[in-house]
């Protein structure tokens, strides 16, 4: 709860730059990130983070990178919504912004909420931990994107180390 919350943002404080960079793969992949992120927001897409992170975290994590612009809404362990696990929220979020379930890309690095996306029905895409989102995944959500599959996603964005 609330002690692991105040961990993660004073364990975030003593983070520098440097290391935020070095956590999600380096400048290089970072920069990969921003370029793909750029993209798909620019074709239309919106993108959600959902996570078992802290939002305060997550939030002053991508405002440090340079990164919070991209994402519309961050939904956190800290966030009731999530109470309901991922693939619900997600089932529940398109079905407030009226948008049909083929038009999502779920990408989590965890195949246990792949699956249990794609029962609801929701397009899903496994990234392999510990490497996060690669190229070869940036590829496909972009031609999901391009070819009008993907009004919203919800992606997680761990580096390697985080």
């Amino acid at each position: 709860g609330i002690n692991a919350e105040y961990m993660g943002q004073a364990a975030l404080e003593t983070q520098t730059d440097a290391d935020l960079v070095r956590l999600f793969g380096g400048q290089e992949r970072l920069d990969l990130l921003k370029t793909h992120l750029t993209k798909v927001t620019s074709a239309g897409a919106t993108v959600d983070i959902i996570s078992f992170g802290f939002v305060a975290v997550i939030t002053k994590t991508l405002e440090r990178l340079d990164m919070l612009g991209f994402f519309r809404r961050i939904y956190g362990n800290d966030s009731p919504e999530l109470a309901m696990g991922k693939a619900p929220l997600i089932e529940s979020l398109l079905g407030e912004a009226g948008i049909p379930k083929d038009r999502c890309l779920f990408v989590d690095d965890d195949q246990r909420n792949c699956a249990l996306a794609k029962l609801q029905g929701i397009p899903s895409r496994l990234v392999e931990p510990p490497e996060g989102i690669q190229q070869r995944d940036m590829d496909v959500i972009e031609a999901t994107v391009d070819a009008g599959g993907a009004a919203a996603a919800a992606t997680g964005l761990s580096g390697p180390d985080a």
